[in-house]
C-alpha cells in the first residue's frame, strides 16, 4: 500500500471516528465578480471539526497574526472553478460558524494528496486582519 493511500484511510478513519465533534458551518465562496464590479457568492454547508483556540500564528511571510477558532475539514471540499480563485478555500470566502461569528480568513493548509489533485484535508484559520 501506498503512502498516500495510507494517508487517505487514515483521514477517512479520523472523518468517521469524529462525526459527533464536526459542526455545521456556512461557507460563503467567493465566486467573483458581477458585471459591476460586486463580489457575487454562493452558500453551502459543511462540517468541520472547529477549534475555539485563540492564539497567534506565524505565516510563511513573517507575519504573525491572531487567530480565534480554527476549521478542520476532514473530507475534501470541492474546487469551485472561478477565475482568480485559490482552491479549495480562497482568503476572499467566509465561513459563519454554529454561533453566528466569523471572522476573516487568515490562513489555510492542507497536505496535498497528488494523486486525487486536492488535500488530504484542510485547516482554515479565522481570526483578526492586522
Amino acid at each position: 500500500m501506498s503512502l498516500d493511500s495510507i494517508i487517505r484511510n487514515a483521514v477517512a478513519v479520523m472523518s468517521s471516528q469524529m462525526q459527533s465533534v464536526k459542526s455545521p458551518v456556512q461557507h460563503v465562496i467567493w465566486t467573483g465578480q458581477d458585471g459591476m464590479g460586486a463580489k457575487t457568492t454562493t452558500t453551502v454547508t459543511r462540517h468541520p471539526v472547529i477549534s475555539y483556540k485563540r492564539h497567534q500564528r506565524r505565516l510563511l511571510d513573517g507575519r504573525i497574526v491572531e487567530v480565534t477558532s480554527t476549521l478542520t475539514f476532514l473530507e475534501p471540499i470541492p474546487p469551485n472553478g472561478a477565475a482568480g480563485r485559490t482552491e479549495p478555500v480562497d482568503t476572499k470566502d467566509k465561513f459563519v460558524l454554529p454561533d453566528g461569528s466569523g471572522g476573516p480568513i487568515v490562513d489555510v493548509i492542507g497536505l496535498h494528496d497528488k494523486t486525487q489533485g486536492r488535500p488530504f484535508y484542510t485547516k482554515v484559520f479565522l481570526g483578526v486582519r492586522g
